[in-house]
């Protein structure tokens, strides 16, 4: 039986974006849905997926294709499912399911510089950004706390308040490097991402598993998995696809209210 669901807000898609959207929507006091066209992920299952792979270079491979929302996939061979155009067709990877693609990025969490918002004023080139570093400069900050980003004061982007935490341990190679290159002047700045150096938000620190792709499997690297899991604790509703749907169908009425039906079926056998 078709099943019609109500909210006063719909977000299409529960990458980390749309998950934060909502989050912060259901904080302020309305009613959230959450429409995704792929089905949930389990980690435990994903990391199994990953340590039993034999080529641990395919970073979808970890992740199940569903047919009703299938996603690119170039390992052994393309399945042909993202078709591009221009001289150069970039293999783009992304995931279809609850979370989103960054179940598997890196975690990379860099602001910019000031100057990157002037390059025409500056350098003569592109286009100024219609905003100043000092406007997004707290905003930035928001979504470091919000993401727990750890890093070192020394990355070049002025900072008002220091990062949530201090940088995570720094690994025996990027000592040397530091080391050997400080002889000639050069100064190295470890990275600045989205991984715990401490417990933090109720997820443990990192480890060193040295897998943050495809998958961190103890979830000391924020991603679209925490995402919405966050959204879900705060009151929004997520609505996968699940393998028996058949149909979903959003229609606008005259005072533009949304109206959405899930139409489910068993599949036969």
């Amino acid at each position: 039986m078709p099943e019609q669901l109500s909210a006063d807000i719909v977000v299409i898609g529960s990458g980390i974006c749309g998950c934060l959207a909502a989050h912060r929507l259901v904080t302020q006091g309305a009613s959230v849905l959450i429409l995704e066209a792929g089905p949930r992920l389990d980690r435990g299952r994903i990391v199994t997926n990953y340590r039993n792979s034999p080529f641990k270079g395919n970073w979808m491979g970890p992740y199940p294709s569903s047919p009703w929302a299938p996603h690119p996939n170039y390992h052994p061979k393309d399945n042909g499912y993202l078709v591009q155009a221009g001289p150069y067709p970039y293999p783009a990877e992304y995931i279809r399911a609850v979370g989103g693609t960054t179940w598997h990025w890196a975690a990379h969490a860099w602001r910019v510089l000031p100057n990157d918002l002037r390059i025409k004023s500056l350098y003569g080139v592109g286009r100024d950004w219609p905003m100043t570093y000092e406007e997004l400069e707290p905003h930035y900050y928001e979504a470091e706390v919000k993401l727990g980003v750890s890093g070192a004061p020394d990355t070049g982007s002025p900072r008002q308040k220091p990062f949530p935490m201090e940088p995570v341990a720094e690994p025996w190679s990027m000592r040397r490097f530091r080391e050997r290159l400080a002889v000639g002047g050069y100064e190295v700045v470890s990275n600045t991402t989205a991984r715990n150096s401490r417990t933090y938000d109720g997820r443990p620190a990192c480890c060193g598993n040295n897998n943050c792709q495809p998958i961190c499997p103890i979830a000391a690297q924020y991603d679209g998995g925490v995402a919405a899991e966050t959204a879900e604790a705060a009151g929004a509703k997520i609505i996968p696809t699940p393998s028996c749907t058949a149909s979903s169908m959003i229609r606008r009425d005259a005072l533009r209210r949304l109206t959405i039906t899930t139409q489910t079926r068993t599949p036969p056998g």
